[in-house]
């Protein structure tokens, strides 16, 4: 059954679970007072499961690696859907060490990525930089990453969000959550208010993003003038996806607690889920169910 979703912060992970939304037929709210301007702005957009990853590490790989794998056909689904570029591109990484004990380290950890079945091919100093033009002569030894990508997250959010905007079913607002609503110990919507002289970006279809710290396009139809600075707004949903990292809205738990709550703290990096009357029990995690609202509080 489609449900309404607010969906908190329009960085790439934000736009990404709003356009999967979408396509899943429900309708979306997306609340952002400046979208894609925070961290999806600056990122490198290392698809680097590979090259980044480090001893001990085999959990964060079983989630890093096959979402790496995936990357091209969520990337084929949004270009045949907006007819421009993503952003995306299919290419390894080269990993170089400047020093001999950096090589000996990286010899090492190439050996344990292997281990594991990871595709890792050492280079010569030399073959490195026929590969790469830009590697100083005096690096010592490299390695080839080839299931490794990389995208321009400026180009990829303009592409997200540029479809969303067009999309009716999606409600773009330049207005940030301010506080999760409760009642009867579920999430019941967001409260949220305009930010004065927050700046509205949306993104072209344009490479030349790379190159510059502004972003150009059309301004979302719904403004943050219609809203006076300090005012808010009550919005209700069925679910709320909290994607805005520090940002995020504190939740202001009711004082008597149900179900799983009692185990969401608010410390540091503790994770909170928040349940829907309608949760399962069994399957508190499940997605796509609208029963869960989730939040990762990280310390600052």
């Amino acid at each position: 059954m489609a449900k309404h979703v607010i969906v908190i912060g329009a960085g790439v992970v934000g736009l990404a679970c709003a356009w999967r939304l979408r396509r899943r037929g429900h309708r979306v709210t997306l609340l952002d007072p400046s979208p894609a301007s925070g961290a999806s702005h600056a990122a490198a957009g290392m698809l680097a499961a590979v090259s980044e990853y480090y001893f001990e590490e085999e959990s964060l790989l079983a989630l890093s690696l096959p979402a790496s794998r995936l990357y091209p056909q969520i990337i084929a689904e949004l270009a045949r859907r907006t007819g421009g570029p993503t952003g995306f591109r299919d290419i390894p990484t080269i990993v170089a060490t400047a020093d001999s004990a950096d090589r000996e380290r990286l010899e090492h950890l190439g050996d344990q990525q292997r281990s594991i079945g990871l595709t890792v091919t050492a280079l010569t100093p030399s073959k490195a930089r026929e590969m790469e033009s830009f590697f100083s002569p005096r690096i010592s030894g490299a390695f080839l990453a080839e299931d490794d990508r990389q995208v321009n997250p400026r180009v990829l959010a303009g592409a997200y969000l540029s479809d969303l905007e067009a999309d009716e079913g999606c409600d773009v607002r330049p207005l940030a959550a301010t506080e999760l609503l409760w009642r009867d110990g579920a999430v019941v919507g967001v409260r949220a208010a305009a930010v004065p002289g927050a700046e509205v970006f949306t993104h072209r279809f344009d490479e030349r993003a790379v190159d510059t710290d502004e972003m150009t396009g059309d301004a979302p139809s719904w403004s943050s003038e219609d809203l006076p600075a300090g005012d808010s707004i009550d919005i209700a949903a069925d679910l709320v996806v909290v994607a805005n990292g520090l940002l995020s809205p504190h939740p202001r738990r009711p004082a008597r607690r149900t179900g799983m709550a009692h185990q969401a703290g608010l410390r540091g990096r503790d994770q909170a889920a928040y349940p829907r009357a309608s949760a399962s029990a069994a399957h508190p995690h499940r997605a796509g169910t609208g029963a869960w609202a989730q939040r990762v509080h990280r310390a600052a």
